[in-house]
């Protein structure tokens, strides 16, 4: 029987942009251990990167100057004997990145960018288009190159629950 198929007790941190600087992997890991998790769900990448991404299309957390979060929190997952999941957010994306991929972004029946109301700067990815096909499959394989983790976690797959009208996506409606 696989790891996957047992029962297990599971844990998610879902880190916010603004934490790195002040996480405390150390704190973590003890809690862990308290536990006794036998798996974990970590930010990761998407949105914001955890870890010293070299895609360009990814932007690193602002907040994370030289730190490797995620490598460190990796790390410790192993030291609990613990599995983990890379979590992915494909959701949302900058405008520099619009400006170099504008067919990778989610619009509205006028041909506008689909904002994210509760972020600032961010805006929905077609989840039709290269963003989600193309390029969520480079940083997953970025992660694996760099890390030992048991899987991918992708949260968001379903386009933020908004219909896109962007070219493509009447095109597929369409047919």
């Amino acid at each position: 029987m696989s790891w996957y198929e047992q029962p297990m007790r599971w844990g998610q941190i879902n880190i916010r942009e603004q934490e790195p600087p002040d996480f405390d992997v150390a704190w973590w890991e003890e809690f862990w251990r308290s536990i006794h998790l036998d798996g974990i769900t970590l930010n990761c990448g998407g949105v914001w990167a955890y870890y010293p991404t070299q895609l360009q299309d990814q932007h690193r957390s602002r907040w994370l100057g030289d730190r490797d979060l995620f490598g460190e929190l990796a790390a410790a997952t192993k030291r609990c004997n613990m599995r983990v999941l890379a979590r992915i957010d494909p959701s949302l994306s900058y405008l520099d990145v619009y400006y170099r991929h504008p067919d990778w972004f989610a619009q509205d029946a006028s041909g506008n960018l689909l904002k994210e109301p509760t972020l600032e700067d961010l805006y929905v990815t077609c989840l039709n288009g290269p963003y989600y096909w193309e390029f969520i499959p480079e940083i997953i394989r970025e992660i694996h190159s760099l890390y030992n983790v048991d899987g991918i976690f992708t949260s968001e797959w379903d386009g933020r629950r908004r219909i896109c009208a962007c070219p493509r996506c009447r095109q597929m409606f369409r047919e």
